[in-house]
């Protein structure tokens, strides 16, 4: 049990307020789940026989907690002194706690334990218990847990919502749950509907899958039931299966697999969440450019590629100097493109050069994280600067000036503001025709 968390007092006064209010309540879901797994819980749902804010607001006053409203009813209650755990109180839905669990999505999730019966959870929780004899379990949904099987509750669980295929994938993903036959051609039967929830809510429910350290494998899941197309236009057939094979080699660069690969940079570059949806965002996207023999332009990501296959060192470091500058305020993404275009190399035969490409990308990313300024100096001179200097206005000729001896300084070409005034002032005088005298 977590150090700064008593889910026994929180639970405990739960109870009170719900005696006070002639309600019932259950645990359900998740915390009941990864409790018979041995996981530990950061987050509890309990359904109750009433409206859950009058027992949120009470609960929030005696117990010092945050309380906010999410979607579908849910009111969420954090802790002050751990943010990092949660309590959601929702309504039963249905007639009674066997018709709520009946609207649920898999048989994993479609348990309950009366909040009266809190003490088996919490001795299971704490160790000190592997049972819950009073636990609440229609659908076999413990039986599934130990097959490490993933059902769907009923015919019509991906129908009444397609979000439950990413739901699958993240089980997939975090447990290791492998959807059972009739589940995986609901599943497909239902992929289409995909289209029908937003942007948002796709962005929201992948981002819960990415962020995951062995998210590849609930992507793979997607591949196989013919989601990934719908999610990402294009991410089918050889893509997609170049895409499963980036995000493979990525999870090595930022040591997720551990195989002995040991590149600091890119490991301290994929620790954080945030970091880890943008890399394999970035990896499955690539795919398609990579598959896109029709494109002429050098896009992003081949030109870090292009980066990283330089051999000469000065020459390699004055390109990403390009790169990072040109990304401007989304340099991290350049960052993201080097990452992703090193495991991209992996995906090939030639292991030995790979991982010469993949030391490459650490040198860089070392430079960028710790000696930032070495690999995107500050300009020496700015627009007006050379305004001022040489007497010219601003113009789209200015911005090519100036354009002209940022890349100059980029490679070592000028080390100071008069060697770059001087510079601008030789530009000045062999393009003259495009500063006309004031």
């Amino acid at each position: 049990m977590d150090e700064t968390m008593d889910w026994s007092l929180l639970l405990d006064a739960l109870a009170d307020v719900l005696a006070e209010t002639s309600s019932k309540g259950w645990l359900v879901g998740g915390c009941l789940r990864d409790a018979l797994l041995g996981i530990l819980v950061r987050d509890v749902d309990v359904a109750l026989t009433g409206e859950p804010l009058p027992v949120a607001e009470r609960l929030a006053q005696r117990s010092r907690l945050a309380l906010a409203r999410l979607g579908h009813g849910t009111i969420r209650l954090v802790p002050r002194h751990s943010p990092e755990d949660y309590l959601d109180l929702t309504q039963l839905q249905g007639a009674d706690i066997l018709a709520d669990l009946a609207q649920r999505d898999f048989t994993v999730n479609a348990m309950a334990l009366p909040l009266m019966a809190r003490a088996e959870w919490l001795a299971l929780i704490c160790g000190d218990g592997d049972a819950m004899p009073s636990l609440i379990d229609p659908f076999g949904g413990r039986r599934d847990l130990r097959m490490r099987r993933l059902v769907a509750v009923g015919p019509e669980s991906f129908r009444d919502d397609p979000g439950r295929i990413l739901r699958a994938a993240r089980l997939r993903a975090r447990l290791g749950l492998l959807p059972d036959a009739e589940t995986m051609w609901m599943a497909q039967e239902a992929v289409p509907r995909l289209d029908t929830l937003s942007p948002d809510r796709q962005r929201e429910e992948m981002a819960l899958l990415l962020v995951l350290p062995q998210a590849t494998d609930g992507v793979a899941l997607l591949d196989e039931l013919g989601a990934l197309p719908v999610l990402y236009p294009g991410l089918s057939g050889d893509v997609a299966v170049h895409a499963l094979a980036t995000l493979r080699e990525l999870d090595r660069l930022v040591g997720i697999c551990g195989d002995g690969a040991s590149f600091p940079a890119l490991e301290a570059w994929g620790q954080s969440d945030a970091r880890r949806v943008s890399l394999r965002i970035s990896a499955l996207i690539h795919a398609r450019t990579e598959h896109d023999d029709a494109a002429s332009t050098p896009t992003f990501w081949r030109r870090a590629k292009a980066v990283l296959e330089t051999e000469d060192d000065v020459e390699r470091l004055h390109a990403a100097r390009v790169l990072f500058w040109e990304g401007g305020k989304s340099a991290d993404m350049v960052v993201d493109t080097l990452l992703v275009a090193s495991a991209c190399r992996l995906t090939r035969d030639d292991q030995r050069r790979a991982m010469e490409l993949a030391a490459r990308a650490n040198t860089l990313v070392e430079m960028y994280t710790h000696r930032r300024e070495q690999l995107i100096p500050p300009p020496l001179l700015s627009g007006k600067d050379l305004m001022l200097a040489l007497g010219i206005p601003g113009s789209p000729a200015l911005g090519r000036l100036l354009r002209a001896v940022r890349l100059a300084q980029l490679a070592d070409e000028v080390s100071s503001q008069e060697e770059t005034l001087a510079l601008a002032r030789r530009l000045k005088e062999t393009h003259s025709e495009e500063f006309p005298s004031q």
